[in-house]
């Protein structure tokens, strides 16, 4: 009796195709979900579990570090050093508050990467961040569902009493409008799957009385048409022209000093160009009006006032600006404050903690990030490579535009789902490294 073999060939290896893993594909959708129920810190903390994971993994493969993700952090990495030398001294706890707010955009970036390379499956990682973000939608809707009456109060009151929307859902809208007709090739998900999650997004980024999140549709849908694929400057200077024009004209319209016109949808669209204006505006009402413009006044005005050093360099982690009065900026109206440490406009917040240094690196980042989607973004509509090179391109003008008004990638959820599709989509759009026969 011949003994039976227990052990493969070195060609009988080569040929076995490996079992495609499920986990990351879920880890994806997971990650999307919880950022709605857990506390930011415990996000982080799954976050860098699975970084730990990859990096023991990478310990047993013994292969170089991957280029790729190496440049896609680096500038973060340089900007946190140079937070935390400026910042030595500091209130310890908004010193490393600030080290988190840094770190996070890197790590969230670095866990799509890594799921990406895992998974080694586009089709099944973007449905997964479909599937997650159509779950967020069904959370959102749940309120309206057993309250159908909230749908006849004014915006800013459903805003007040359902919360101000998610993000994640503007994503899937962005995605299954991208591959709209290559739903089940691309997304594998049937059309009648897919058309529900579209009308379930579509719903809540609606619902959600958002003016950034409308911008971020507008310019998702953009980028997934193409807008960005070649002569976008020529384009951009063109979608700004008009997008000022149409302000305008809506500002012409609308008594946006009228209260009617404070708690609608309309109104607070007609006044966004107003509040975003950058004043060191000198009464209550005005300041309370425009905070997101005066608030960033203060900002410059403290960067501008810290000397030449600390203008390169910036002031550091910890570092707080002047508001020049007390302001309420919660709900607890006895919790007023005068220095503040973070900002709406991320890249004031980049100013004044790691100076034009730091703003640059970021920059830097997202115009090498934005390249890598061009490469291929201006090939035929039905390659799955053009349309990933879109919807990275897409993702990275989202957060530039997003960095201005809502802190973008140092935004502590919003942007989650937006950095993690880079990180993934960077891993699909790069070849990955091997370690030399």
């Amino acid at each position: 009796m011949s003994r039976q073999r227990r052990y493969w060939s070195r060609n009988e290896l080569a040929l076995r195709v490996p079992r495609p893993l499920w986990w990351p594909a879920l880890s994806i959708t997971f990650l999307c979900l919880f950022t709605l129920f857990a506390p930011a810190g415990f996000i982080t903390g799954m976050n860098l579990y699975f970084l730990l994971l990859a990096g023991i993994g990478w310990l047993a493969t013994r292969q170089p570090l991957d280029a790729t993700l190496m440049r896609a952090v680096a500038p973060f990495v340089v900007a946190i050093v140079l937070g935390l030398v400026a910042g030595i001294g500091a209130d310890r706890y908004l010193y490393f508050k600030d080290a988190w707010y840094y770190s996070n955009p890197a790590v969230i970036i670095a866990v799509g990467f890594v799921l990406g390379r895992l998974l080694n499956d586009v089709q099944r990682g973007l449905r997964a961040f479909v599937v997650g973000g159509t779950l967020v939608a069904l959370y959102h809707l749940i309120p309206f569902a057993i309250y159908p009456d909230l749908l006849l109060r004014q915006a800013t009151q459903i805003r007040g009493l359902v919360g101000t929307g998610y993000y994640a859902t503007s994503l899937v809208v962005i995605l299954l409008v991208g591959w709209w007709g290559r739903w089940r090739s691309a997304l594998g998900l049937s059309p009648a799957l897919a058309s529900l999650a579209l009308l379930l997004c579509s719903t809540s980024t609606v619902l959600s009385f958002s003016r950034t999140m409308a911008m971020v549709v507008v310019l998702g849908g953009l980028a997934m048409g193409g807008f960005f694929a070649r002569r976008e400057w020529l384009r951009v200077g063109l979608f700004i022209a008009a997008l000022m024009l149409g302000l305008g004209a809506l500002q012409a319209t609308v008594d946006t000093d009228s209260v009617q016109a404070k708690r609608s949808f309309i109104g607070k669209l007609a006044r966004s160009a107003e509040e975003l204006s950058v004043q060191d505006y000198t009464t209550r009402l005005d300041i309370n009006a425009n905070w997101r413009g005066y608030e960033t006044s203060r900002g410059l005005d403290s960067w501008a006032q810290a000397g030449l050093a600390k203008q390169v360099f910036g002031q550091g982690f910890g570092a707080q600006v002047d508001l020049g009065l007390f302001q309420n900026l919660s709900r607890d109206s006895r919790a007023a404050v005068r220095f503040i440490p973070i900002f709406h406009n991320g890249y004031v917040y980049l100013l004044v903690k790691t100076g034009v240094v730091g703003v640059l690196l970021y920059l830097g980042a997202l115009v090498w990030m934005y390249h890598i989607g061009r490469r291929t973004a201006g090939g035929r509509s039905d390659d799955p490579a053009t349309l990933q090179g879109r919807a990275l391109q897409g993702c990275v003008v989202v957060l530039a535009v997003s960095t201005w008004v809502v802190a973008g990638a140092f935004n502590k959820f919003d942007m989650f789902s937006f950095l993690m599709l880079i990180g993934f989509l960077l891993a699909a759009r790069t070849p990955g490294t091997r370690r030399a026969p």
